[in-house]
């Protein structure tokens, strides 16, 4: 298996990628206005200021605070913002998440996603991770708003997941419930699709077993009349039963610089499911490289994409210390002058 990291913009990149060579994508894109992931360089101004408040966190969490009235007049001079309040210089970004507005952080995920639609294969398919934000009192719905706006760009919008955290980050909130989960879209690019139902069969409860036997009778002669055979090895074995969409998976510690790493238990069954054996699995937005180390441990190629050159270094060592002996990753860095013939430079870590 080969495991290949780029180091860019994603829409840059993914422009480069071969149409119609992925099988499933498994990605978490940064959420609107919540996080900076410390790629910003600053142009005009003083060279010796430095730029604060809007300087990059360099991976610590960072809040946005509440917006003022007209928020997107006054996005310039948020903490994310665009100018430097001492120099007046003006922050230079390709990171996506920090929009001034919603409606500008949508479109601009429609974008991305369209790019990634033309390298999928016919049959594959995507899961999005997007978790939701407030601003001032307000639930933005973040994650339907992105997949709506999908749908409406000719996505296939299959299944909401819930994924469930049993150990939620802390909020200091006393008028609401804390926020324990986020959405997992599974979207398709046509109306059939690769879907390994087999492969994420889940234990079934004492309790639904009556019920399951009936039901996968039932099942059973339906396939047979519309197949003519009996499809899905599992149809008949009542300890197990359909992979269900909620999913309750404790979050993951990681000692690393990436502080936005979604659990390696998470991605599993996306990759099992959504690719075949030897397939591709993409990650537009790599981070610290969890679906690109999952698909390596289970025996598909990937491919990622990432713009902060720290978190290409780190991910990279990452898989490659998963598996010394038998881990690869080809990192991909941009250059000026073409040495190789995409005008790209490549540096194999193993």
């Amino acid at each position: 298996m080969t495991v290949k990291l780029y180091h860019g913009d994603c829409l840059q990149v993914l422009g480069r990628l071969e149409a119609e060579s992925v099988h499933c994508v498994v990605t978490s894109p940064p959420y609107w206005g919540l996080r900076d992931y410390g790629t910003a360089t600053w142009g005009g101004g003083r060279a010796d200021c430095d730029h604060k408040p809007k300087s990059t966190n360099r991976g610590k969490r960072r809040e946005l605070p509440n917006p003022p009235t007209g928020w997107a007049e006054r996005a310039e001079h948020e903490a994310f913002g665009r100018l430097c309040e001492k120099c007046g210089a003006r922050r230079v970004d390709a990171q996506l998440g920090l929009e001034a507005t919603v409606e500008e952080h949508v479109e601009r995920m429609v974008e991305v996603f369209r790019a990634v639609r033309r390298v999928m294969r016919r049959d594959a398919v995507l899961f999005l991770n997007y978790g939701d934000t407030y601003r001032g009192k307000q639930l933005l719905g973040m994650p339907w708003r992105i997949a709506l706006a999908l749908q409406a760009d000719g996505w296939w919008l299959r299944s909401d997941i819930i994924f469930a955290k049993p150990n939620p980050m802390p909020e200091s909130v006393t008028d609401r419930p804390t926020r324990s989960h986020e959405h997992l879209f599974l979207l398709a690019k046509a109306e059939r699709y690769f879907y390994d139902a087999d492969a994420v069969r889940e234990p079934s409860t004492g309790e639904q077993k009556g019920y399951m036997a009936s039901a996968r009778v039932y099942e059973a002669a339906v396939n047979e009349r519309r197949n003519g055979r009996l499809h899905g090895n599992g149809v008949n074995d009542v300890s197990t039963r359909n992979l269900r969409d909620v999913w309750v998976i404790p979050t993951e510690p990681f000692p690393g610089a990436h502080f936005a790493t979604f659990p390696t238990k998470l991605v599993e069954p996306c990759i099992k499911a959504g690719c075949p054996e030897g397939g591709t699995v993409l990650d537009p937005f790599a981070g610290a490289c969890t679906t690109l180390l999952v698909a390596d441990r289970l025996g598909r190629n990937g491919i990622g994409i990432e713009l902060n050159p720290e978190y290409v270094r780190m991910g990279a060592r990452r898989i490659r210390q998963d598996c010394p002996m038998f881990s690869s990753v080809d990192v991909v860095e941009p250059t000026a002058s073409s040495q190789t013939s995409s005008g790209e430079r490549r540096t194999t870590h193993d």
